[in-house]
């Protein structure tokens, strides 16, 4: 007899969505710096999860300090689809910031690419 798998937990109506991705599988904390103190934003990336309707994927990211701090989801066809599509989008997120005045946001140098290089 085959195992069922769980259904995944739904949000109820009403329910505010997460504020952290408490236990990502992977970040990477960037520099902003400029006129105002330096702030560390982080990238935070979550284990890919069978999405609400049971029919796909998706993987958590949040942009910590740059980006609202808004979890969002990416959804994909299978776990390694989301995944793959989830540095892609933050990918583009980082390379679309766009400083105020004299910011420069990066990674370890000033130069670098923020450790996600731009897409194609």
């Amino acid at each position: 007899m085959k195992d069922k798998k769980e259904p995944a937990a739904k949000r109820r109506r009403g329910e505010p969505l997460p504020r952290l991705i408490k236990e990502p599988v992977a970040t990477r904390t960037l520099w902003l710096e400029g006129s105002t103190l330096p702030k560390r934003p982080e990238v935070r990336l979550g284990r890919p999860e069978i999405s609400p309707d049971g029919l796909s994927f998706r993987c958590p990211i949040q942009i910590h300090g740059l980006d609202g701090d808004k979890v969002r989801y990416i959804y994909g066809v299978d776990s390694m689809h989301a995944l793959q599509l989830a540095l892609k989008i933050i990918a583009a997120r980082l390379h679309s910031y766009t400083p105020e005045g004299d910011e420069r946001l990066y990674w370890f140098e000033e130069v670098d690419d923020l450790g996600f290089p731009e897409n194609d």
